[in-house]
């Protein structure tokens, strides 16, 4: 991956995770990702909020205060 703008540009890099932006192959990963997620949630007693491509999974916990 490089970097362009106008006539100049930045070196070459090695591309080692994610999904170039205005790939074909992002809406169908995305996708797969927040299914994944979406069972996570499922499993556990947790909720997932989300909004756009930010999304969070949350879990309440009591906590039990012992007196001697």
């Amino acid at each position: 991956m490089k970097v362009l703008i106008e006539q100049s540009s930045s070196d070459t890099e090695p591309l080692r995770f994610g999904v170039p932006q205005g790939s074909c192959a992002g809406p169908v990963i995305f996708t797969l990702y927040l299914s994944a997620l979406n069972k996570v949630a499922q499993k556990y007693p947790a909720d997932l909020y989300g909004y756009a491509d930010d999304h969070k999974i949350a879990r309440s916990v009591s906590m039990i205060l012992l007196t001697g």
